[in-house]
């Protein structure tokens, strides 16, 4: 038989009726059997959890729309010649990213709020604080990054090197969200929620690392090749890959997203329905 524990306090609750108390804290042992399920959960906490995976929904598709732009930019330049950003163009990517960078610090607020209703001694808060810490830099990197591109006076690589700062940082982002979404998945009844969005994290990480990789040799290759290398006729056909598994991944993301907000509304639901038995007297 396997042994329960009471979620407030960890007081050893084997043998007890489920209607009984617990002879610790009082809590009933009928919640501690049942688990630190979603649907025990604040309903104020519930509804922050969807909008946060709302707002990330909606952040995801449209990074992923601005992934196919830079793809089909990259095929089309070499194609026709044209040069496609000029110092317009490129401060309004730039601000479309920052707003959207942004929005993921307040999905990262809504998501990282903390439940009055969980009962475990771990709640996890510093993954909490590390999330929203990690989004604010990442979006001040991204802020930093468009500022210094358009200081002339600025040294010319500093740009360049914040920009490679700012990349590594979402992949630390990427990495804390993932693994707090797990966190939640895992207070659903539901194995394979967070193993999808396991599979999600490795494909990031995967796309994320090519996408370094990448800028590193533009870097590299603006520093010491010159703009007449060659590498510059083939660098849009490996350019391509990455913004294409990007814009999978996000869409990918996207759909999981919404899977786990439907399940957050039905835990909630169950949650509401579900009556709990009386204590004993």
């Amino acid at each position: 038989m396997t042994a329960i524990h009471c979620l407030r306090c960890g007081y050893d609750l084997s043998g007890l009726d489920l209607r009984a108390l617990c002879p610790e804290c009082t809590l009933p042992v009928a919640r501690s059997q049942a688990g630190d399920l979603l649907r025990y959960a604040d309903a104020g906490y519930l509804g922050s959890l969807r909008a946060g995976l709302t707002v990330l929904a909606v952040t995801a598709g449209a990074q992923a729309a601005l992934s196919f732009i830079s793809c089909a930019s990259s095929v089309a330049m070499p194609l026709t010649g044209a040069n496609l950003w000029n110092q317009t163009t490129v401060l309004v990517w730039a601000a479309l990213w920052t707003v959207l960078l942004l929005a993921d610090v307040v999905a990262a607020m809504l998501l990282a709020r903390s439940d009055p209703g969980q009962l475990t001694a771990v709640r996890g808060s510093g993954l909490r604080v590390s999330l929203i810490v990690v989004a604010a830099l990442l979006a001040l990197g991204q802020i930093g990054t468009t500022a210094i591109g358009q200081w002339a006076a600025a040294p010319p690589d500093l740009a360049a090197a914040l920009g490679l700062l700012t990349q590594a940082v979402h992949v630390a982002f990427i990495i804390l969200l993932v693994r707090h979404l797990m966190g939640i998945a895992r207070r659903i009844p539901s194995e394979r929620l967070a193993s999808s969005l396991m599979a999600v994290l490795v494909f990031t990480l995967v796309v994320a690392g090519l996408s370094l990789v990448s800028q590193i040799t533009v870097q590299v290759v603006a520093r010491f090749g010159g703009p007449s290398s060659g590498f510059w006729r083939v660098y849009p056909w490996f350019t391509t890959p990455v913004s294409v598994m990007r814009a999978g991944v996000l869409v990918w993301s996207i759909v999981l997203f919404l899977r786990l907000s439907r399940e957050i509304a039905r835990e909630a639901a169950a949650g509401r329905a579900e009556q709990p038995p009386d204590p004993i007297a």
